[in-house]
């Protein structure tokens, strides 16, 4: 009888196992990003691409997390778009390190350094944990812009050129002057879009790691429309999980690092 019983538990212990599987596949690479959520095919989208790994991975399970409503960080953000559209600085920046205790983030904010890319905001290599605001966003994207092209917003979109932006940015007069230029072209562009039907730009609130892949898929499609640079064929193997810091979970397995 106790034989049977257990014989028993053991079998609803493997259905249970087979729905969570069912669960998993049904939605993507990602446990907490389900098929139906806004963001779904950006996420897969970024993944396929290496440009992320996900905040959390059992390698005993497969089991991914990404954490897409979590405000995103200097470092992190940097780290998306180097990983796929410099591979080289990166590839350099990860050859100078040798020591262990090297914060994860260290290369990619040397890649992006290398790059050129923290012109105008300088100070944010030295803040890689503070979670970004949309005006130092439009920066960092605005020289990645002018990284590849030399078009002016005026020749994107002559509403948002700087002269006209009031007209077509509800709180373009609240914008400091020297973030203007940046918003301009970003919007201009279509790398950056207004948060609501008024062009609001809002520079002040943060993003999500959602918003995060949105605009990485702007920023490859602009690039691909270009012709340039294409993603790497080879392209820089990101760490396991995007290195960031998540809860340790009660029962192992462990967090990847």
């Amino acid at each position: 009888m106790k034989s049977v019983k257990i014989a028993a538990w053991m079998l609803a212990l493997m259905m249970l196992l087979c729905m969570n599987c069912s669960v998993f596949a049904a939605g993507g690479t990602f446990r907490d990003v389900a098929a139906g959520y806004w963001a779904y095919d950006a996420v897969e989208r970024a993944f396929a691409d290496r440009a992320v790994e996900g905040s959390y991975y059992d390698p005993a399970t497969g089991e991914r997390r990404f954490e897409p409503e979590r405000e995103v960080t200097v470092a992190e953000f940097t780290a998306v778009l180097t990983r796929s559209f410099f591979p080289e600085e990166l590839k350099n920046a990860q050859a100078g390190l040798t020591l262990p205790s090297t914060p994860w983030y260290d290369p990619y904010i040397r890649a992006w350094e290398a790059a050129g890319l923290f012109e105008s905001v300088e100070q944010l290599a030295a803040q890689p944990d503070k979670a970004l605001i949309r005006y130092d966003m439009a920066v960092l994207l605005s020289n990645l812009f002018r990284k590849f092209s030399d078009t002016v917003p005026s020749q994107l979109d002559p509403a948002l050129d700087p002269p006209k932006a009031e007209e077509t940015v509800a709180d373009w007069g609240m914008i400091p002057e020297s973030y203007r230029d940046a918003v301009s072209l970003t919007m201009a562009s279509g790398l950056l879009h207004g948060v609501d039907s008024k062009g609001t730009f809002d520079g002040e609130s943060t993003l999500t790691r959602a918003q995060m892949v949105i605009i990485y898929c702007r920023v490859a499609d602009w690039l691909h429309s270009m012709g340039k640079p294409e993603l790497p064929t080879d392209p820089v193997d990101p760490d396991p999980a995007d290195p960031i810091p998540v809860p340790v979970p009660i029962q192992p397995p462990t967090v990847t690092e």
